[in-house]
């Protein structure tokens, strides 16, 4: 509904002497809606001059009218020009005049979001009065104006993801009726309509194109900082589907696109994204944007090799696109700010994947906590690729990167294409090219061989000499145990020694200790493991460096040796206690456990020359440096140098574990009281596998944790810190072991040499007595000192009953 009110003013001068007369008219007209948002104020502004000539009773009437309307909706204004000619010819013998009156109405619109449109009407009125006519000298005119006004509209629009087109049709008509009293009386009515239609195309409705407005998912254009929080809301449900994330991340990075504030409270962190992303498997499909790009992409195992999709990119023109097999090449040879690209080799082990390309990453420009001066200068890309089961988990992507107008220069520092390392909160280059630049279409080219959050960072000459050499707590934790256990295997060692001199007759021979001997070649190799680590850590001078230098080789091959042969000891020393709880009769001598330690000694030596003879040839790349960590083996050949010995280790010990197992079994169900001195040697035993498992399983994990995920890398690492600190505990607790064993063999000696001394008196037995008179001193009465040997039972598992050599 509206409602219109209209106040008009005619003033009429008229001169007889001259038979010409001029109105001029002002009116005001005021339209307000009951759309609260909408109303229009209309100002008109007419001049009409009346020539008439009495000897030919004819007029002439000439009119312009300027007509303004503003509305209240800012964006939309119109002009109006009018002009007309009226010509009137009149017969005073017949009392009857004809009008006839051409007009020409040109309205021009203007609309900020709309095109500009021009509407001519041509309006035709014929007049027909009659009356009476007279002569009369009076010059008084007065005029009566009434101006009604009525109008009709209607507006239908239709809306699609490209564009918005709305057409609306308005009439207007417009009846003024004129009563002049003069001589002769005339009454004249004119009646006027006018129709015009404006049509309005608007910009792409889905991105609701404006600086401070966003039309979100449900198409309701807001405002930006409402559909962050909005979105925000929504990203942090995990029931939403795919579809609804993929909308909502597009709509979230739109609406903090180009902004100069956001919302603290409503950031989205780089963790989140990189976790939504990285669910987006469920189905395929793409969502465009002004400012990111979202590709999510399923295949099955049997798709053609005709077109794979390998990726998407981003440019300023062309927004997010899909990457092919068949327009891989003219993507990458065109001006594209971004693009993450899987290669040949690897899309073909690809189950699913989801690429995000945010252009503009304001957000994250500074998201490093580890410095304040590594800046984001290029889109984020955030990957994540899942492959086929049994299939090979291996990946290379490659990156590409236009750097930001405003980012510093290379001569200022350097450019790295880094990950962002959730554990740590900071960006790393590991596992990522150097990049290099194309001078042709100005931007920087990597290759990662995972998938997670990367970009183009850059890092001030004074910030990259010391770029990760932060200690993470990993790495602290790592020194951290493996030191305690380095103490606790000294100690063991200072506290036998010591007791040796100080206590003589309580000192462990060493063929009880050689079961320690594991332990000792494990400390050695956490010396080594150290001296490898701090080396590398103080001597890299770059994180572009993977060129192993000479003296971190040398310790990578010291530390490989002990490791090979630490395992060979655990592994021997097993073999030798199966032997000793299966083979009874004779037990195993110690002899042989000398023998088993040598051939580990030659088959640790023998592996470790056959990696060094394989790195003497710098083209089968065995090893690399791994800046700030360590010097070791390279991913594509760590399955052979370490996971192969390690895992066959680990399966000889299982099978010790399975027959110690199944002897302890079996002398438990056929024990009938506790045999403590076997009961010793069990706990020993176990204590030695124990120390097995968890150093075989750590370094079965070591090895993955340069090339796995970064989240999965966390995980690895810590299991491998945690183990390496139970070494020193399985040594105290086998040590502690052993001196009870012997400290109770002690006391079983000692014991039976003071009975052996005490004195034994022997009464003889009158003859005539059937009773045996009793012995004095010792308690026992008999007869005559008679020896009798005391028949034992033949029980093979008290025979063995200490872990000395019985030979």
């Amino acid at each position: 509904s509206s409602t219109t009110t209209a106040t008009a003013t005619i003033t009429t001068t008229s001169s007889n002497s001259t038979s010409s007369s001029t109105t001029t008219a002002t009116a005001t007209i005021t339209t307000t809606s009951s759309n609260s948002t909408s109303s229009s104020t209309t100002t008109a502004t007419a001049t009409i001059t009346t020539t008439s000539s009495n000897s030919t009773s004819s007029s002439t009437t000439t009119a312009t009218a300027t007509i303004t309307t503003t509305s209240s909706n800012s964006t939309s204004s119109s002009t109006t020009t009018a002009t007309a000619t009226i010509t009137t010819t009149s017969s005073n013998s017949t009392s009857s005049s004809t009008t006839t009156a051409t007009a020409t109405i040109t309205t021009t619109s203007s609309n900020s979001t709309s095109s500009s449109t021009t509407s001519t009407t041509n309006a035709t009125t014929t007049t027909t009065s009659t009356g009476t006519s007279s002569i009369s000298s009076s010059t008084t005119s007065t005029t009566n104006a009434t101006t009604t006004t009525t109008g009709t509209s209607s507006a239908s629009s239709s809306t699609t993801n490209a564009a918005t087109t709305i057409t609306s049709t308005s009439i207007t008509s417009y009846i003024i009726t004129s009563t002049s009293t003069t001589a002769p009386t005339t009454t004249t009515q004119m009646i006027s309509s006018q129709s015009s239609t404006t049509t309005t195309t608007a910009a792409a409705g889905f991105y609701c194109v404006n600086s401070t407005h966003i039309l979100l998912v449900n198409s309701s254009c807001v405002l930006k900082a409402d559909a962050q929080q909005s979105s925000y809301n929504i990203l942090l449900n995990d029931t939403v589907n795919a579809t609804t994330v993929g909308a909502n991340l597009i709509n979230y990075f739109e609406s903090v696109a180009n902004v100069t504030s956001t919302n603290s409270s409503y950031i989205l962190t780089l963790n989140r994204v990189d976790q939504l992303v990285n669910n987006l498997n469920s189905t395929s499909f793409t969502v465009n944007g002004t400012s990111s790009f979202l590709l999510v992409q399923t295949t099955s195992q049997n798709q053609s090799d005709d077109v794979l999709v390998l990726g998407a990119s981003f440019s300023p023109d062309a927004y997010g696109q899909v990457v092919n097999t068949q327009n891989r090449e003219s993507i990458i040879s065109s001006n594209i700010s971004s693009a993450a690209i899987v290669s040949n080799d690897s899309i073909v082990n690809v189950k699913s994947m989801s690429i995000f390309i945010i252009d503009n990453p304001s957000l994250y420009k500074n998201v490093d906590n580890s410095t304040n001066d590594t800046l984001v200068i290029s889109s984020l890309i955030v990957a994540s690729v899942k492959n086929f089961p049994n299939r090979s988990s291996s990946v290379k992507i490659a990156l590409y990167f236009t750097p930001a107008l405003d980012s510093p220069q290379p001569s200022n520092g350097t450019f790295l294409c880094s990950f962002y390392d959730t554990s740590m909160s900071r960006w790393n280059s590991s596992g990522c090219s150097s990049p290099t630049y194309n001078s042709d279409f100005k931007r920087y080219e990597c290759s990662c061989n995972h998938t997670t959050s990367f970009a183009l960072i850059w890092l001030p000459s004074g910030v990259l000499a010391s770029s990760g050499r932060n200690f993470r707590s990993a790495d602290t934790a790592s020194l951290i145990c493996q030191s305690l256990s380095i103490a606790c295997i000294l100690g063991i060692l200072l506290h036998a020694a010591v007791n040796r001199v100080i206590h003589p007759s309580n000192h462990i021979s060493a063929t009880i200790m050689l079961p320690l001997i594991s332990y000792a070649s494990t400390g050695i190799l956490f010396v080594f493991y150290i001296a490898l680590t701090m080396t590398v850590y103080t001597r890299t001078t770059s994180e572009n460096e993977t060129q192993c230098f000479l003296s971190s080789r040398v310790l990578m091959f010291f530390t490989y040796f002990f490791l090979i042969f630490m395992l060979c000891i655990k592994t021997s020393i097993g073999y030798f206690n199966y032997l000793r709880f299966v083979q009874l009769f004779p037990p195993p001598s110690y002899r042989r456990l000398f023998v088993l330690l040598l051939i580990s000694l030659i088959l640790a030596g023998g592996w470790v020359a056959f990696a060094a003879g394989f790195d003497s040839n710098p083209s089968y790349n065995i090893t690399q440096l791994y800046p700030y960590r360590f010097c070791w083996f390279t991913h594509t050949v760590i399955y052979y140098f370490l996971t192969i010995p390690v895992a066959i280790f680990l399966l000889l010990t299982f099978i010790n574990i399975i027959y110690v197992g199944k002897r302890m079994i079996e002398h438990v169900q056929r024990a009938t009281s506790p045999h403590h001195t076997y009961q010793r040697m069990k706990q020993c035993v176990l204590v030695l596998i124990a120390s097995s498992i968890t150093q075989g399983v750590g370094w079965l994990f070591g090895p993955f944790l340069s090339f796995v995920s970064p989240s999965g890398a966390s995980v690895l690492e810590w299991f491998f810190i945690i183990f390496n600190a139970l070494e020193g505990v399985w040594a105290v607790l086998a040590y502690l072991v052993i001196r009870a064993q012997i400290k109770q063999e002690q006391i079983r000696v000692t014991t039976v040499k003071k009975w052996a001394k005490e004195p034994v008196t022997v009464k003889s037995r009158p003859k005539e007595s059937n009773s045996p008179p009793a012995q004095k001193g010792t308690g026992i009465e008999t007869s005559e000192f008679e020896p009798v040997r005391r028949k034992r039972q033949n029980d093979p598992i008290q025979r063995f009953d200490d872990l000395r050599d019985t030979n």
